[in-house]
């Protein structure tokens, strides 16, 4: 596969093959969630390249529409990360076998079992783990808080890419914690931000932290960030 080094990335959360607007929220106005290649078709003529999907399907309903929109977006020249709700190998597999990229998993990484049998199944490139740092703590993912701890634990385990998610506390609750990032995204490791981006100086500061890239939220949703953020490009290269 090739190196999947990003730059700034949109993400575009959907359900039922529908795009959920502004994430998570349907529109207010009344107007129709739009088809999430339509979406796309925007974002690359303003010059992103590469897409985050997050899939919303219900629990225990197999993602085939998500899938279906994975398979479009790839068919348009794409680079697709896939997430949510991925938590077997047969899910994984009906996404890359779709034409995503890669996966991103959360629950699934915390269970080492089946992590160890995806990672014998496809390329370990094509496998993200996604975890979130709170004032430097990781909840949720057995013994290890410290985020460094819980990295090299999944690193002996194959994984190679990581989606991270760094908040540090701010006077108006919690903000983007580029420190705790730049320390993570040592020489070797593949890290790409997850949100927390609320202006163009904080996708700056992150292009200049050795990150692989950083995917956009609810900043592109709301109107603080204009497309042309796509034009900054990430400093580490693949």
């Amino acid at each position: 596969m090739g190196s999947m080094t990003w730059g700034v990335v949109p993400a575009v959360v959907i359900r039922a093959g529908r795009v959920l607007w502004p994430a998570p929220h349907p529109p207010r106005d009344g107007r129709r969630p739009p088809n999430p290649l339509q979406l796309g078709w925007e974002w690359r003529r303003a010059g992103a390249r590469a897409v985050y999907v997050v899939s919303a399907e219900p629990p225990g309903a197999r993602p085939l529409a998500s899938a279906a929109a994975v398979l479009g977006l790839s068919a348009l020249g794409w680079a697709v990360w896939v997430g949510g709700g991925i938590r077997d190998v047969a899910t994984a597999k009906l996404y890359l076998g779709s034409g995503a990229e890669a996966v991103v998993v959360r629950a699934l990484a915390r269970e080492p079992d089946r992590l160890a049998r995806l990672l014998q199944t496809v390329d370990a490139d094509r496998v993200v783990v996604a975890l979130e740092v709170r004032g430097g703590v990781v909840g949720g993912f057995g013994p290890y808080t410290d985020p460094a701890s819980c990295l090299r634990e999944w690193e002996q385990a194959g994984v190679r890419r990581f989606l991270i998610r760094a908040l540090a506390p701010a006077s108006e609750g919690w903000a983007l914690d580029v420190p705790a990032l730049r320390a993570l995204a040592r020489p070797g490791r593949r890290v790409v931000a997850d949100g927390g981006v609320r202006s163009e100086s904080d996708v700056r500061r992150l292009a200049e932290a050795g990150l692989d890239g950083v995917v956009i939220r609810q900043a592109l949703y709301q109107g603080s960030l204009s497309a042309e953020v796509f034009a900054i490009p990430a400093v580490r290269g693949g």
